[in-house]
């Protein structure tokens, strides 16, 4: 496997497809009581599995100055990550796709090392990504690679998100 930069300009035109199918969400109950707030997220079991697919382009105006890293595999593209600073001092990981047929071979583990890499010669203080309650898979691999939930957005997709058991989930990995 090969990771290797590529120029933002190279992608202006890239749409990229994000999808994933899970058995498992994490439903997530927000209440009020006398003494604060109360927030738990189970595990469940969907009864059907849930799917996902969305389209979006790559390189877009509110993922300003980020890199991009590509895997290839035998000359075939793998996988890709984009990952940039924002405020704070934190890394923000906007993408991290692997393709199918190349999944479960580290091509992710090995992109998520790269921006790790980056963003403590940077001097970042933590990588930060989003994900839904709805893509377990994907919440098992970020676990696996160190990082932590550190907030949520109830609404950020829609106003039926807890419904359709899709929040936005933040994660984060602490990097000092």
């Amino acid at each position: 496997m090969i990771l290797k930069e590529v120029d933002r300009k190279e992608l202006e035109d890239r749409v990229v497809t994000f999808e994933y199918e899970s058995d498992y969400y994490f439903d997530i109950e927000v209440s009020r009581e006398s003494n604060g707030w109360k927030i738990s997220l189970e595990l469940k079991k969907f009864e059907k599995p849930f799917r996902k697919v969305h389209m979006e382009k790559l390189v877009d105006y509110y993922k300003e100055d980020t890199l991009i890293y590509v895997a290839e595999v035998d000359g075939k593209e793998a996988g890709i990550i984009q990952f940039g600073c924002i405020h704070d001092g934190s890394v923000r990981i906007w993408d991290l796709y692997v393709w199918k047929g190349f999944k479960r071979m580290g091509i992710g583990t090995a992109l998520m090392k790269k921006a790790e890499e980056i963003a403590r010669s940077q001097g970042a203080r933590r990588l930060i990504l989003e994900t839904q309650t709805s893509n377990y898979v994907a919440i098992k691999f970020y676990e696996s690679c160190g990082f932590q939930l550190c907030g949520f957005d109830l609404s950020s997709y829609s106003n039926s998100d807890v419904e359709k058991h899709e929040v936005r989930l933040e994660m984060e990995k602490k990097l000092r």
